[in-house]
Order: C-alpha cells, then sequence, then structure tokens
C-alpha cells in the first residue's frame, strides 16, 4: 500500500499564502514611510508661499537636490494653471512698463 502524505500540499499553500501577505505588508510599510516623509516635508512648507516676480532667475539642475526622482517627496507637487498665469501677466506687468 502507497502512503499519501497530506501535510507537504497544505505546507506548500500555506507558505505561498504566508509569502503573500508578507509581500503586502512591506508593500504598505513603504507607502507608510513615503507618507510620513511627503507629511514631514509639508510641515516644513510655509503657507502662503509668494512669487516675488521681480526675483525670477534661472537655476541649475546641479543646484537641484529634491526632487531629483519620481519618487522623491516633492516630485508631485505642481502649481496650478490659474496660478501659473498670474505669475506670467506678473512677469509680462514686469518686462513691459
Amino acid at each position: 500500500m502507497k502512503n499519501i502524505y497530506l501535510a507537504s500540499p497544505l505546507f506548500n499553500n500555506g507558505s505561498n499564502n504566508l509569502k503573500t501577505l508578507i509581500n503586502k505588508i512591506d508593500k504598505v510599510e513603504r507607502e507608510i514611510m513615503l507618507a510620513e516623509n511627503i507629511k514631514r516635508e509639508i510641515d516644513k512648507m510655509k503657507q502662503g508661499s509668494i512669487a516675488l516676480v521681480n526675483q525670477i532667475t534661472t537655476v541649475s539642475k546641479i543646484r537641484i537636490y529634491n526632487p531629483k526622482r519620481n519618487k522623491d517627496v516633492l516630485s508631485d507637487i505642481r502649481i496650478s494653471n490659474k496660478k501659473l498665469d498670474l505669475i506670467d501677466k506678473a512677469i509680462i506687468y514686469g518686462l513691459t512698463k
């Protein structure tokens, strides 16, 4: 009579489920760390920041230290089109007055 081992399939299936759960936990932990970094950067920012149009100048890429990659904390910070239009108008006014 041949022996049938039941534990092996149960162990393999449970082991795969455990690996999947560990991967999900790792992903969530990375997302939490990113959220904490974003919160820290936002806390450093000043409320009501302003654009001093008369002080706009070119900046070398070498001087930009953050964000350098798509996953950096400030990489998704954007100025609305409405605000950019206001800056454009102020620049034009400053150059043509």
